[in-house]
C-alpha cells in the first residue's frame, strides 16, 4: 500500500512540475517572429521550448517512476 501511495505522490509531483515549468516559461499565444506591440498582459516571450525534453525531463522522470511504482506495487 505504501508503494502505491508513493507512486501516486510521484505522479502528482511530476504533473505539478510540468505545469509550473510551462507557466513560468512565458506566453504561448504569440509567434516568435511577431515584433508588433503586445496588446496582452503576458510577459515577454522566451520561445517555444516549453515542450522540449531537455527542460521537462525531471517531471517526465517523476511520472515514469510513479507509474512504475503503481504498476508494480503489491
Amino acid at each position: 500500500m505504501l508503494v502505491i501511495l508513493s507512486g501516486a505522490l510521484f505522479i502528482l509531483a511530476g504533473v505539478l512540475y510540468l505545469g509550473v515549468a510551462a507557466i513560468l516559461n512565458g506566453p504561448l499565444s504569440r509567434s516568435r517572429r511577431s515584433a508588433a506591440a503586445s496588446d496582452t498582459l503576458e510577459p515577454p516571450e522566451r520561445g517555444i521550448s516549453v515542450f522540449g525534453l531537455s527542460r521537462n525531463w525531471p517531471g517526465l522522470a517523476l511520472l515514469a517512476l510513479g507509474s512504475l511504482l503503481m504498476l508494480t506495487g503489491v
